[in-house]
């Protein structure tokens, strides 16, 4: 019952509920003999990390990260992949999809 009121106190606050009254309740809760109490789990303490690669130039550029938002350019050697959001062939051509592949890899 003292999840239930939680997540409702929750999702009130998230604004996915309208509740605004909960002394309804609350004294459901306080006739179950169950008051509703809010548990506090004690986190472990956030330890900075300085040591984000062992390639120096990745390193530098993790440290000037002063934001959250922004996503630098990563360095000439660590582009080393490429996307391939669609690959379709036509089934006539389908037996040539290696050679396709290859020339994608250069």
């Amino acid at each position: 019952m003292n999840r239930m009121a939680a997540y409702d106190r929750l999702m009130s606050e998230l604004g996915v509920l309208s509740l605004k009254d909960w002394q309804a309740e609350d004294k459901a809760l306080a006739k179950a003999k169950k008051p509703f109490e809010v548990e506090f789990f004690e986190l472990p303490p956030v330890v900075a990390e300085g040591k984000y690669s062992s390639d120096q130039e990745i390193q530098m550029i993790c440290e000037q990260l002063d934001d959250q938002t922004t996503i630098p350019d990563p360095p000439a050697s660590a582009k080393n992949a490429f996307a391939m959001t669609l690959f379709c062939m036509e089934s006539a051509f389908d037996c040539r999809s290696k050679d396709f592949l290859k020339y994608a890899f250069e």
